[in-house]
Parts: C-alpha cells; sequence; structure tokens
C-alpha cells in the first residue's frame, strides 16, 4: 500500500506503509502446507484418548489374566473366551435378555397399535358403523368460519 503519488514527498518516490517480504518465510510455508491437518488435530488427539485408547487396553486385557493392582498381567490367549462360551451362567443372561427384549418389544408394539386406535377412534375417522378403522383418503379441508 503506498501514500501520495509522484513527488509527494519531495524525492519522487512514493512513501510504503508497509512491505510484503518477497518469499514467505518457513512458518508462513508450513502454515499454508500443514493447515488442514492442524485445525482437527486437537480432536482427533482427544478422540484418540478417549476412544482409541480404552479399547485397545480392553482387548488386552481380554487375552490376559490380571487382577488390577495385583500382580503382573499372564497372557491366556484364547482361553478367558473359551471360559466365556462354557459358562452356564453366561448363556442364562443371554436366555434373560432375549425374553426381557423380545417381552419389552411386544408390549411397546402393542401400546402403540392401541393408542393409535384410540387417537383414531377419537377423532372420528374411523367408520363406526362397519366396525372397522377406515382411513380417509383425501384430507379434510378446513372451512373457514
Amino acid at each position: 500500500m503506498t501514500i501520495g503519488s509522484g513527488r509527494a514527498d519531495g524525492a519522487g518516490r512514493t512513501r510504503r506503509l508497509f512491505t510484503m517480504p518477497s518469499t514467505p518465510s518457513a512458518i508462513s510455508q508450513f502454515m499454508d502446507r500443514r493447515q488442514g491437518l492442524l485445525y482437527p488435530a486437537p480432536a482427533v488427539i482427544v478422540l484418540f484418548l478417549i476412544v482409541v485408547l480404552p479399547i485397545a487396553f480392553n482387548i488386552y486385557l481380554a487375552f490376559t489374566k490380571w487382577t488390577v493392582g495385583l500382580g503382573q498381567p499372564i497372557f491366556v490367549g484364547f482361553d478367558n473366551f473359551i471360559d466365556l462360551v462354557s459358562d452356564d451362567r453366561v448363556w442364562n443372561g443371554v436366555k434373560v435378555m432375549v425374553y426381557f427384549s423380545g417381552l419389552s418389544l411386544a408390549l411397546r408394539s402393542a401400546w402403540v397399535c392401541s393408542s393409535r386406535f384410540i387417537s383414531i377412534a377419537s377423532s372420528g375417522a374411523a367408520k363406526s358403523s362397519r366396525r372397522s378403522i377406515s382411513f380417509r383418503l383425501r384430507p379434510r379441508r378446513w372451512r373457514s368460519r
């Protein structure tokens, strides 16, 4: 940016307010190239610390036998998984979970269907003469009073 023109300062030159370097500095070159990586870096680091590290540690623990705080972990391989599949308490828990989920799904479905039926019947959308639910094919037109 320049101020004045011609012989404004008496020497025939224009005075510069600030000058830009002709070659970009190393920092600006780094920022230009790496800027796309620097902005998401804090979020990626937090995600790594909160999600990835605990998952990796749990996978490590799955293949070891270790009481936390007592002694060193001992690598046992797939023995933990074999013990898990052969345990009757685990299969009882799976059975209870399936029953509970099925019962919850059935009760929720019945609740939704009954509430839908009640809302349709109370709104007058059902034809009571046939004793069946019928929906209007065309929406009601609003009448101005």
